[in-house]
C-alpha cells in the first residue's frame, strides 16, 4: 500500500515540472532535458524508497504498485490539477499583460507623440547644419 501512495507522490512530483513546463519553457530540447532530469530524479527517490521499505530489494510488485499510484493520481487528481494550473496560469498572464500596459501607457504614448512630431518635420532635417560663428558685422536697424 505504501507503494501507491509513492506512486501518487511521484505523480505529484510530475505536476510540478509540468506546471515549470507551463510557465517557462518553450522548446523542445528543454522539455527533453526537464523529462531527464523527472526520471532521474523518480530513479533515485524510488530507490531510496526501495532501500527504506524493502532493505534494497526489488520485487515486481512494488514496481507495479508504484505504477498503479501513479496512474490512479494521473487520471484521477492529476487531470484536475493539470486543468488548474493551466486555467490559473493564462490569468495570471493576462493580468500581467494588463498591468504590463498600465505601467509602459506613458512610455507608449511619449513614443506616439515623438513619431508625430518627426512626421511633420522636413525630410532633410537631419542635414540642416546650425553655424555657431558669430556674424562678422551686427544687423543694422533700418528706418
Amino acid at each position: 500500500m505504501s507503494s501507491v501512495g509513492f506512486g501518487f507522490i511521484l505523480g505529484l512530483i510530475y505536476d510540478v515540472f509540468r506546471l515549470i513546463r507551463v510557465l517557462i519553457i518553450k522548446n523542445s530540447k528543454s522539455v527533453i532535458a526537464q523529462d531527464v532530469i523527472y526520471f532521474l530524479l523518480c530513479a533515485v527517490l524510488t530507490f531510496v524508497f526501495l532501500l527504506v521499505i524493502n532493505n534494497g530489494r526489488f520485487r515486481f510488485n512494488i514496481l507495479l504498485a508504484l505504477v498503479i499510484g501513479f496512474v490512479v493520481y494521473y487520471v484521477t487528481l492529476g487531470r484536475f490539477v493539470g486543468a488548474a494550473t493551466v486555467f490559473f496560469v493564462k490569468r495570471i498572464k493576462k493580468a500581467l499583460y494588463f498591468f504590463a500596459g498600465i505601467i509602459t501607457a506613458p512610455y507608449r504614448l511619449v513614443m506616439v507623440l515623438y513619431a508625430k512630431i518627426t512626421r511633420k518635420l522636413p525630410k532633410n532635417y537631419k542635414n540642416i547644419k546650425f553655424s555657431r560663428k558669430k556674424a562678422e558685422k551686427p544687423l543694422e536697424n533700418k528706418e
